[in-house]
């Protein structure tokens, strides 16, 4: 529009802000619906005013946890975000203001003092915005909740315990467990904990809590589990049983780097294919160029199935190209592929497959004994391929 304006011989004006005085003290500052600086509208206006900025809270030293009436108790950490909400949500009148940051104030730990620095915003007069900060200041005060008062004045009111047990001489398990267990807050319905001669002892006052822990022990570790009740009281009127239940719980002792002996009929029995360097004579050229280079005595490369394999119930599609005859006598390798398939059906995830019945399939089907071997597992790892276009497989 300028461009045009002095093409056609006119001018233009510069926007520019106009200043007035304020209505208080008289400084030249910009407009504002009050017409007041900022200095003057904050001591004509306090937003804060109706904001507690006092507050007793009660705590837990045992659970570290923070009483909310009027029975609820909230483990939080100090400093931590949860702790910085229930600060909030104690505060009376933050609701007539809009919240706009929060953040704790660095107290001393043994002050029991939580200092909070808030910043909120509120429509003052003609509807201006005045942004504002002030400090709320909580005052602590220890007191043990209603579970860890019981279980001081009696340490025994357990229900269940889990009795986590490894015969082994070192405790790696045990540290690996325990940050496992701080990870998934596994323990976190745990009334007492108490380290053993080989293990640790988990109390719990509900059975269920000790069923949800023994559960998250066997997804982490090989345990082995004994349960056990003992009777407490019995109330023959109302016919009602109290009982103390224990769950053994033992570990499996093969750990990491262990040597292990078993008996000849408990290994899977497999043989590997390789390289034997031990004997060989190696004269190589390209050897001779790394000194020091030392070769292993043996390089394995597959594994070896000693079983006799029947021939292939399938048979793979192939391209339909001329075969010179030259290049005939290549059945033996091929045989020897469709072997390789044999034995490892994982090594035809990636490959573009169809697999149709052969003569010998169908011969079994029709006489009754029907058993898929290959076919099934193909299908199992192909399916999965379908959906990315790995693979096509058609069932007959």
């Amino acid at each position: 529009m300028a461009a045009m304006a002095q093409e056609i011989g006119m001018f233009t004006v510069a926007h520019t802000v106009g200043s007035v005085l304020c209505c208080k003290c008289g400084i030249l500052m910009q407009p504002n619906a009050t017409n007041m600086c900022l200095k003057c509208l904050r001591t004509e206006v306090d937003i804060t005013e109706g904001l507690q900025k006092r507050v007793e809270i009660t705590h837990c030293p045992d659970c570290d946890s923070y009483l909310q009436p009027p029975s609820t108790w909230i483990k939080a950490e100090l400093e931590s975000k949860k702790l910085l909400t229930f600060c909030l949500n104690s505060l009376n009148g933050l609701k007539k203001v809009r919240l706009v940051h929060a953040e704790f104030i660095w107290t001393e730990p043994h002050s029991k003092r939580i200092k909070v620095k808030l910043t909120v915003q509120k429509e003052v007069l003609n509807g201006a915005i005045l942004e504002q900060a002030c400090i709320a200041e909580y005052s602590v005060h220890e007191k043990m909740c209603d579970s860890c008062s019981r279980i001081q004045a009696n340490p025994d009111q357990w229900e269940c315990v889990v009795q986590l047990r490894q015969h082994v001489p070192h405790r790696r398990t045990f540290f690996y467990l325990e940050q496992l267990i701080l990870k998934h807050d596994a323990a976190k319905y745990a009334i007492r904990i108490k380290q053993m001669k080989q293990g640790i002892d988990f109390f719990f006052k509900n059975h269920n809590h000790g069923d949800k822990f023994v559960d998250f022990l066997g997804k982490v570790a090989l345990i082995n589990v004994d349960k056990g009740k003992r009777l407490i009281s019995h109330d023959t009127k109302s016919n009602k049983h109290v009982f103390k239940y224990s769950l053994s719980v033992e570990i499996s002792p093969i750990c990491r780097e262990d040597l292990i002996c078993l008996r000849l009929k408990l290994p899977s029995g497999d043989y590997a294919l390789g390289y034997d360097l031990y004997g060989a004579n190696i004269n190589d050229i390209e050897l001779d160029k790394y000194k020091g280079l030392v070769l292993p005595d043996v390089i394995l490369i597959k594994k070896s199935y000693e079983k006799k394999i029947q021939k292939c119930s399938w048979k793979l599609r192939s391209l339909d190209m001329e075969i010179d005859n030259a290049a005939e006598g290549g059945d033996n390798e091929y045989e020897l592929f469709l072997r390789d398939l044999e034995e490892d059906p994982g090594s035809v995830f990636n490959l573009s497959l169809e697999i149709q019945p052969s003569e010998n399939m169908a011969s079994v089907i029709n006489g009754g004994d029907f058993s898929l071997t290959l076919a099934d597992e193909f299908e199992d790892l192909l399916d999965l391929g379908d959906e990315e276009g790995h693979a096509d497989i058609m069932k007959e």
